[in-house]
């Protein structure tokens, strides 16, 4: 006997689904088909706590719908552990994974209830119907896709539980749908069937990934993790078809020579471990990385979980309604947004995005390697990279090292309010704005000068040729109260091709101390460079601490150079080459100096009377134009050491 919900006309607006040319009732005919009748569970591990992973199957309705749709079937939980879902898309859509749900409906036996999912909301249900094992439950679901905003309704054996849910637009297009044409159904847990669907079904046409429909796809190893492989002509064609199902110590290998929609989200429930993290991996074919492209105003990659790696991926924006002027190149929203602890950015190459990345809601330790950001930026406070850590990390790490970090449209090349940084062995030139800025994390003064901000920077070429403010900031940028911390600077090389009264290094705001030891401070022309510019700097012992031994600085063009500084070389010119590679008989040879770390009193917020775990001298080279990891040296030279970036044999 056929269940109709009681109160199916309570919405008379909406027609019902009888049989017409493009609403064929077939229920007869399919009631009984065993492929569509129950869903099981993959039995692949889920984690490492165990559990299934989640199976998709995708079925095609025989006719799109438009309009005023309704669907009706019977759900039932066959085992006490069936937690599934139905959902239903639109026909741009080739799959019922999550992000590509438009109307979704949950038999949750182990939470004892039906729900539907309500966009913006999360799963609920405004009455709750108690799921009884074996029993068969009449679902309606309706719907007005002519009706703006787009929801939906649905009723349990004629009770209803959603009213007016909001249903997510199409996956491609983002706009409202404007049909139903696709079906899927999911199993998380359990067992559960559905049958007597009111509409023609053109078969399974269409499983996930995760079925069988590619062997070994994820490969399964013996340690219980997993690699997907992504790509065209794959069981996942994009990341968005596998993110959700990742857990922690699985990788997902992304094909390269091939460009993949943006929006790729890693959610703040899917972590990996210190020693499983979730890794988003590029495979090179033909030289080129697999290309992630933004043409909406969203983010390539969204990492909200902690323990994130992402390798070997180039992301590009590609939007028409934003542009620059002065530059005529389009820019898209954020490469990758850093939403939480151990992320870890490698051989990527990020650009033409508003910005190349940026923190997000709890960002933590982040380590960007290997990689190259540029021509990122849109307007005055939008740069190539741009961190900030949350106080819910307090001990927070930034480690940035061997990058090429240039070209920014707008502002800087890196700004960083970090607990601690430590810049290695990068390229930082010719950015719009202030070459690199580690300043306060942006917490009241108290906080700050309790928990001060403090900067390791090591071996890295500075360079421009446009007429900025600075190469380096450190202490704040004119918000907030500053550092208040301690900055070491070691076997740097600075050079200005166009100076115009640019600051080498300038101090605003709190701060506690500046270390200069073998660095080379090198202006091309004849215009002046300042070395130290203390504009407006704040001590946070009352008086300046600077200190530095063994710097080369031009001898002419250069002023406000410290004082305090010992063992000065001042030449005319230092005998690099025109990749800043040291000349033999240069007066940079063995000029340096071992000691780089200063002993300072001790003040009361910092018993101890040294810079805390520094890098003594720099082990590499600096990387340029995205050297991969394979592609760095380590630094060859004599003892005492060279002055600048590179070793007297590089």
């Amino acid at each position: 006997m056929e269940k109709t919900p009681a109160n199916v006309n309570a919405t008379p607006e909406l027609l019902p689904c009888a049989a017409s040319a493009n609403n064929a009732a077939v229920a007869d005919n399919i009631a009984n088909a065993p492929s569509i009748g129950t869903i099981r569970s993959y039995p692949a591990p889920r984690d490492s706590g165990g559990g299934p992973v989640e199976l998709a199957v995708g079925y095609k309705l025989m006719f799109p719908q438009v309009g005023y749709v309704e669907f009706e079937f019977d759900m039932k939980a066959e085992t006490p552990d069936a937690d599934g879902i139905i959902s239903f898309n639109d026909s741009a859509v080739e799959m019922g994974l999550r992000s590509r749900r438009s109307i979704e409906v949950r038999v949750n036996a182990p939470a004892n209830r039906f729900e539907a999912f309500n966009v913006g909301v999360g799963w609920r249900a405004d009455v709750n119907i108690p799921v009884v094992v074996g029993q068969d439950y009449r679902i309606l679901v309706r719907t007005n896709l002519n009706a703006s905003p787009r929801v939906y309704s649905v009723y349990v054996d004629g009770v209803q539980i959603a009213d007016g849910y909001a249903m997510r637009p199409s996956f491609y297009t983002g706009q409202p749908i404007a049909d139903l044409a696709h079906m899927g159904l999911l199993a998380t847990t359990g067992v559960f069937s559905i049958r007597d669907f009111s509409h023609e079904i053109d078969g399974p046409w269409q499983e996930s990934a995760v079925a069988p429909i590619e062997p070994n796809n994820p490969l399964l190893h013996p340690d219980g993790t997993r690699t997907f492989f992504v790509g065209p002509g794959r069981a996942f064609e994009k990341l968005q078809d596998v993110t959700w199902l990742l857990q922690a110590g699985d990788t997902a290998e992304l094909a390269g020579d091939h460009d993949y929609p943006a929006s790729v989200n890693i959610t703040n429930a899917m972590h990996g471990t210190a020693d499983r993290p979730i890794t988003l991996k590029g495979i090179t074919i033909n030289g080129n990385r697999p290309k992630i492209v933004s043409t909406c105003v969203d983010a390539g990659i969204t990492a909200n979980g902690r323990h994130l790696t992402i390798d070997n991926i180039e992301i590009e924006g590609r939007v028409t309604t934003a542009t620059i002027p002065i530059h005529n190149i389009r820019i898209s929203y954020r490469g990758i947004i850093h939403g939480e602890d151990k992320l870890i950015v490698r051989n990527c190459c990020i650009h033409n995005m508003i910005m190349g990345l940026l923190s997000g809601a709890n960002p933590g330790d982040i380590t960007i390697e290997y990689s190259e950001f540029y021509e990122n930026g849109f307007a005055p406070f939008e740069h190539n990279i741009y961190i900030q850590h949350s106080i819910n990390y307090p001990d927070a790490v930034t480690r940035i090292q061997f990058c090429h970090i240039h070209d920014s449209l707008t502002a800087m090349g890196i700004k960083c309010r970090s607990h601690r940084s430590e810049i290695y062995y990068n390229y930082i030139e010719n950015n719009v704005g202030i070459g690199m800025e580690l300043i306060a994390m942006d917490f009241p003064e108290p906080y700050l000068r309790a928990h001060p901000s403090d900067g390791d920077v090591v071996g890295n070429v500075f360079m421009t040729n446009v007429t900025n403010s600075s190469l380096v900031r450190v202490g704040g940028d004119g918000t907030g109260a500053g550092s208040f911390g301690r900055f070491r600077f070691v076997n740097n090389t600075f050079l200005v091709s166009n100076p115009s009264n640019i600051n080498c290094i300038r101090i605003f705001m709190g701060i506690e101390s500046v270390e200069l030891f073998n660095n080379l401070f090198f202006p091309f022309g004849l215009g002046p460079m300042n070395l130290l510019a203390d504009q407006g700097g704040n001590w946070a012992s009352g008086q300046r601490e600077v200190a530095g031994a063994n710097n080369w600085i031009r001898s002419v063009s250069v002023g406000m150079i410290p004082p305090e500084l010992t063992g000065s070389i001042r030449t005319n010119t230092p005998g690099i080459r025109i990749d800043y590679t040291v000349l033999p008989g240069s007066p940079l040879l063995s000029a340096g100096t071992l000691d780089t770390v200063h002993e300072w009193p001790p003040f009361p917020h910092r018993p101890d009377t040294s810079f805390i775990n520094p890098l003594p001298l720099p082990l590499f080279t600096p990387a340029k134009a995205g050297a991969h990891q394979s592609d760095i040296a380590a630094r060859s030279d004599t003892t005492p050491p060279t002055i600048g970036a590179y070793g007297a044999f590089n």
